[in-house]
């Protein structure tokens, strides 16, 4: 999933906002506020999805072993609260598969891992055969529209068949199901 050339930073271009502030700025539009008196004690909000407060249209709560997801309305956005006890935030942030998401505010200060920093320099999220799951490829695809390519360390375009891109996406697998979503 490479970027089009007009997704892509120009040259001196900041990967990120500049500093606090700004992010700060961009998080309460982002939460429309309503986490402003949060106790952030032992509270992150990490990765790709957004906690809020409250949402103002119906919602679905739907609970499994290990997670609360709140599935909501557009524009709103799905939270989905993990109920596992993490040692640290940086234990939370090191364990995403995605590589661009391993970003985390604790209410008062942004961490971001190293491969995170490289994602947002490169707009790149490279794919890593250990981490994945029946999902990752879809959540790789799902940060393509948000300025992040999808890079295949061995992947050789001139021998993938083009005839892969006429296969239905619901029938193929791995990283045919990738490009398939190009």
């Amino acid at each position: 999933l490479p970027l089009s050339q007009y997704a892509r930073r120009k040259d001196g271009e900041p990967a990120t906002v500049t500093n606090l502030p700004a992010f700060l700025r961009n998080w309460e539009i982002f939460t429309e506020r309503t986490l402003i008196s949060i106790d952030w004690n032992n509270v992150i909000a990490a990765g790709g999805s957004a906690v809020q407060d409250a949402i103002p249209v119906k919602t679905i709560c739907v609970r499994t072993k290990h997670a609360i997801s709140i599935i909501s309305q557009h524009p709103y956005r799905t939270v989905q609260i993990v109920l596992r006890i993490y040692s640290s935030p940086a234990e939370v942030i090191l364990s995403f598969d995605i590589d661009c998401a391993g970003v985390a505010f604790d209410g008062g200060k942004v961490l971001i891992t190293p491969r995170a920093a490289l994602a947002f320099k490169t707009q790149c999220n490279t794919v890593d055969l250990t981490r994945r799951s029946p999902s990752y490829k879809y959540r790789l695809a799902k940060y393509h529209p948000r300025g992040f390519e999808v890079f295949v360390s061995d992947l050789c375009r001139q021998n993938v068949s083009p005839a892969i891109y006429n296969i239905p996406v619901a029938r193929t697998q791995g990283l045919a199901r990738l490009l398939a979503l190009e």
